[in-house]
């Protein structure tokens, strides 16, 4: 509920183009693409690359690629408690949703007072105005690694906590429960639309505000890539060329944890991650990787701008291009 699908996400961000999309397996058997001189990517001196790659170059390596960094925001300070003068009359029934045979509700308390306060501690959960035996933070209701503790909230904003109810603790239908509450901060707040039955202990979250994934700032982006490519390539075959990064700030750049790239020419398109065998690119240091594409058997015989870029988060840098010609 609380994480999206990161994958899908660096897909989007990388784009699609092709039959197939971007691909992730492995390119056919190496093809040396027959060359006799270097494309000039734009504003570089070419480079002469005979056949393959340099005996300098870090080599290339099928690598998956794995979805860019994303963290959490930071926890926010302890502010005053939240009173009773803080809170509504009911609580809002967020969501519910069964996990291994567990049913999980939602449950959120908004902060209805005039300034940021904290709301922390555990509901006592009252059914008909009878307190409810309950477990705490079960390990089927517990997040992960994503809930601030007490939730410091924002006039407006949302504190929450689960409930968790379950059949499947031994036989006959269960305990119903309804005209659910629970008190926090000596107040007494309904939960409207919420029932539950249950043979197994009611479990119950303590209340926690859950801190928002936000973009990871990128790491790579002030780096600086050249491609050094064949002028020339026959259309089904490997590409194979190379890659240099150079950092031109005053600190190494570690490669941990390792880049994800993609490259892209006509209709093909690959991500990988980087050899990082290195570990880091030094201050004001270059280091040239191999890179391989496999070029479309049916590619037009023309020239063609080979694209290379690490990917992260909403960013795309550094970029790289130079032209190929396909025979």
């Amino acid at each position: 509920m609380r994480r999206l699908a990161v994958l899908s996400a660096l897909l989007l961000l990388a784009g699609c183009s092709g039959p197939g999309g971007p691909r992730t397996a492995a390119p056919a058997a190496s093809t040396a693409p027959a060359v006799a001189e270097t494309a000039r990517p734009a504003g570089v001196s070419p480079s002469p690359i005979v056949g393959s790659w340099p005996p300098d170059t870090v080599p290339w390596q099928l690598n998956g690629v794995q979805a860019p960094e994303r963290e959490l925001e930071p926890p926010r300070e302890v502010a005053r408690l939240c009173t009773a003068a803080d809170l509504p009359a009911t609580a809002d029934l967020i969501s519910e949703d069964g996990v291994t045979g567990t049913k999980l509700h939602y449950i959120g308390v908004r902060n209805t007072g005039p300034s940021r306060c904290s709301l922390g501690g555990v509901p006592v959960l009252l059914s008909g105005g009878r307190t409810v035996p309950v477990e705490i933070d079960p390990p089927k209701l517990t997040g992960n690694g994503d809930e601030e503790r007490p939730a410091t909230i924002d006039p407006g904003e949302r504190a929450q906590f689960t409930i968790g109810s379950s059949v499947s603790c031994g036989s006959g239908d269960g305990r119903g429960y309804r005209d659910i509450s629970v008190r926090l901060a000596d107040r007494d707040l309904s939960i409207p639309g919420l029932t539950m039955t249950s043979t197994c202990p009611i479990g119950i979250t303590g209340v926690h505000r859950i801190r928002q994934e936000q973009p990871a700032r990128p790491r790579f982006d002030h780096l600086t890539a050249r491609i050094e490519a064949p002028a020339r390539v026959k259309a089904g075959a490997n590409l194979d060329y190379t890659v240099v990064l150079t950092n031109p700030g005053r600190t190494a750049v570690a490669l941990d944890p390792c880049p994800t790239y993609d490259e892209s020419l006509y209709k093909a398109r690959e991500l990988y991650l980087l050899n990082c065998a290195p570990g880091t690119i030094p201050a004001g240091g270059s280091i040239r990787f191999a890179m391989r594409l496999t070029v479309p058997d049916y590619t037009p015989a023309r020239e063609w701008r080979l694209e290379w870029g690490i990917v992260e988060w909403r960013s795309k840098a550094p970029v790289a291009t130079a032209t190929v010609t396909v025979y």
